[in-house]
């Protein structure tokens, strides 16, 4: 592919821990079809020998950096931006791998959806360590460019836990849009990659494209993984308190979420998939920190409103949860599409 005309993108690589892949991931960030990258690899001062494998790579649009101290997982993200040249950002997760076409895809979504975009979103699968197939993430039901303001009401009104976007992995941002919401979460609570999704929405029109355009590994040893608890509700309420901070800044945002009854509630459902887990669990008597994480929601004035989420969420959750794992099973995508008719027929235009 020339590229002559074309814009550089700097596929950043921000890693900590994962030896074992880093070398798939950025050998599939070189061998893009799409020419004209910068390939970045960023080492948050680990001791598994993740800097020592990346510097075995040689390649002349690669620099690899080792961090003087560890700034976590988004702090990192942070510091590879730094380094950054091009004026399109790819993140790609030091566990994760993209598909040969997936900066050229991006790429050209970006320049047909026109200015003011400043965030490509796209789809990926789930893969396990030996790099197989194991999952499909939901469709988005529509594909072209959207006001984000729409997106924002839209998904945040479907009171949807987790992000319903994934990682950074398969997506494209534009690097001035990225730096005006002041980048990732330097608090490296879990849902910094949500966060940073939603303050986007603010700020920025958004495309979409429906192909399938890199890999998310579900690691053992990663945050995929990780025993869901406590700290993990404590992270999501963080992460509502600093959007409503960065909302009430925006006058033009839909009302709710300037309500103060939809902000607290916000709080209690950003945590259901722990928090529903967690009770599952100790309905059956396995060790759980349901209670723990109650008391935590109790002292920050929360009771009523974890209680009444529970009671009312718990059964259509389990129904969920079957319903995943049978779609799973069929190698089906996991839910249904992220936009629905009214979506598309009201602000997409019929897309």
């Amino acid at each position: 592919m020339a590229t002559d005309g074309a814009p550089l993108v700097s596929i950043l690589i921000p890693c900590w821990g994962c030896r074992q892949y880093i070398r798939q991931a950025m050998e599939s960030a070189l061998n893009q079809t799409y020419e004209n990258c910068e390939v970045i690899v960023v080492e948050d001062c680990g001791r598994d020998g993740t800097y020592e494998e990346a510097l075995k790579v040689q390649h002349p649009r690669l620099r690899v950096y080792r961090n003087e101290r560890n700034y976590g997982q988004y702090g990192n993200k942070n510091q590879a931006l730094k380094h950054a040249r091009g004026p399109l950002i790819k993140y790609l997760d030091g566990d994760d791998m993209l598909f040969p076409a997936c900066v050229a895809t991006l790429v050209k979504a970006w320049q047909e959806a026109g200015p003011g975009v400043g965030v490509v979103f796209a789809r990926f699968v789930v893969i396990d360590v030996s790099g197989n197939r194991i999952a499909l993430r939901s469709r988005w039901g529509l594909s072209g460019r959207c006001r984000g303001v729409a997106v924002l009401d839209w998904v945040t009104k479907l009171r949807s836990s987790g992000s319903m976007f994934g990682n950074v992995t398969p997506h494209l941002f534009h690097r001035t849009v990225l730096e005006s919401i002041g980048g990732f979460p330097n608090d490296n609570a879990g849902p910094g990659d949500m966060e940073t999704f939603l303050k986007l929405l603010c700020v920025t029109d958004v495309t979409f494209v429906e192909e399938r355009v890199a890999g998310y590994r579900a690691n053992p040893e990663g945050m995929a993984k990780r025993h869901m608890g406590l700290r993990e509700c404590v992270d999501y309420i963080a992460m509502v308190e600093h959007l409503e901070t960065f909302f009430k800044a925006r006058p033009d945002l839909p009302a709710h979420l300037r309500d103060e009854r939809f902000m607290r509630s916000w709080r209690v459902w950003a945590s259901a998939h722990n928090i529903m887990a967690l009770y599952q669990h100790k309905l059956r008597g396995k060790p759980s920190q349901f209670d723990a994480v109650k008391a935590a929601f109790v002292e920050r004035g929360l009771g009523e409103e974890f209680d009444r989420f529970v009671r009312r969420r718990f059964l259509p959750y389990v129904l969920r949860a079957l319903a995943t794992k049978t779609r799973r099973a069929m190698h089906l995508p996991q839910h249904p599409n992220l936009f629905g008719r009214r979506f598309r027929r009201e602000v997409a235009g019929g897309a």
